[in-house]
């Protein structure tokens, strides 16, 4: 069984959206949950959240000291990199997805969010590919939220689809604080989110630096939406004159992607 959590990250005042997903075997995703929420209590934490992590006022850390978060962070980082698989993100530029695409297709194939989340699906079957593990059962957990509902049930419809490129058998939502799973795709989501739009981060730069091709990253460009927009619409053509089945709904092409797309940091 393969456990994937999903989280997202947006700077204020900035358009860019980045989705990440972290994806382990579930057995060992257990024992990340356990050590993160120990190393967690030993550093005086309640929970680890990126936009709050340097901020001496955030309530979950508890007036820890900048000495103990710079720690921390390191401490997370390798408990990270030493259970998961691999952790995949997608950025996506907000106003221009969607003054490329219209209202109807947003509505049907989805929000920025929702078709970040459906690109992600595609680099982790890549990765389970990779892995010689993309026979095995796979569940979703995202972060709880009102944009969320869209993408859960894209996924839910491929439970139990014999065409589906993962065999996804549950899916749901959770709260950060609860769940550590989703505090790394936390970590991930902001650190390759500070990336694209200052040019470094420390937290990207912690989790990746000495695992960078655990944590690739899909860059926004417009291409990539018109190259999926021409991906529905044949898919939609083959459906209809053939019927052929689903192919991810115009996520094909994301196939032809190189292993490790994305810029390093």
């Amino acid at each position: 069984m393969i456990d994937i959590g999903i989280d997202e990250s947006a700077r204020k005042g900035h358009r860019l959206l980045t989705v990440s997903a972290v994806v382990g075997q579930q057995a060992r995703m257990r024992i990340l949950h356990k050590k993160w929420k120990t190393d967690l209590k030993r550093a005086g934490v309640d929970y680890f959240h990126a936009t709050e992590h340097w901020n001496l006022q955030s309530k979950p850390y508890n007036g820890v000291s900048m000495k103990v978060r710079e720690e921390l962070l390191l401490t997370l980082a390798a408990c990270l990199n030493k259970y998961i698989y691999s952790a995949v993100s997608v950025t996506i530029d907000t106003d221009e997805y969607k003054q490329m695409t219209s209202d109807r297709f947003r509505s049907q194939f989805g929000s920025p969010y929702t078709m970040a989340v459906q690109l992600l699906t595609i680099l982790i079957h890549k990765e389970l590919v990779r892995k010689q593990r993309s026979a095995e059962d796979v569940g979703f957990m995202l972060e709880e939220g009102k944009h969320i509902y869209q993408a859960l049930a894209i996924i839910d419809k491929s439970i139990k689809e014999p065409y589906a490129f993962l065999r996804v058998v549950t899916s749901g939502k959770g709260d950060k604080a609860s769940h550590p799973i989703l505090q790394a795709a936390d970590l991930v989501s902001y650190g390759w989110g500070e990336y694209q739009v200052t040019g470094q981060s420390k937290m990207l730069r912690a989790v990746a630096a000495k695992h960078p091709k655990r944590y690739s990253c899909v860059p926004w460009t417009p291409a990539l939406i018109a190259c999926l927009k021409s991906g529905v619409a044949e898919d939609i053509t083959r459906r209809r004159e053939f019927g052929a089945p689903p192919l991810a709904r115009g996520l094909k092409p994301l196939l032809k992607l190189p292993d490790g797309v994305g810029g390093r940091i």
